[in-house]
């Protein structure tokens, strides 16, 4: 589930956003890519189905200035997936039992709900670290 959930913020907030088009809250994926541009991919799931698009040549050339996961590999597996995806149910995607989601602020890795910049993120562990608001004097 822990992955899941960071895989779906790859779409709602990261490198994988033009996914979005999609409207579906299943969706989640990562790009990727190499030194010199050589290799673009975005691997990704959404409903019951997981899907990874490769770009790169054979012999090793860059494929240009620019050209990564999210812009050469993404638009394929959206295009891809708009059509794998059509009439398929929203895939259910709970937490298990035993988990917990946690608030923290990103750069100290404390729990504060009021932060505005704040990430959400899920473990097992129900007791998560606390920190008196002195702690968060440094912003």
């Amino acid at each position: 589930y822990q992955l899941n959930s960071m895989m779906r913020d790859v779409v709602q907030r990261g490198t994988g956003t033009a996914a979005k088009v999609l409207g579906r809250e299943d969706v989640g994926g990562k790009t990727g890519s190499t030194n010199d541009h050589r290799d673009a991919w975005f691997s990704g799931f959404g409903g019951p189905y997981a899907t990874t698009v490769w770009v790169g040549r054979d012999d090793f050339r860059s494929l240009g200035y620019r050209e990564y996961g999210g812009r050469a590999a993404l638009p394929i597996w959206i295009e891809y997936m708009r059509v794998a995806l059509k009439d398929t149910p929203i895939a259910q995607n709970e937490p298990p039992s035993g988990m917990v989601q946690a608030t923290l602020n990103g750069a100290t890795e404390w729990v504060k709900v009021e932060d505005m910049e704040k990430l959400e993120e899920y473990d097992f562990n129900s007791h998560a670290p606390q920190a008196d608001d002195a702690a968060f004097d440094i912003f």
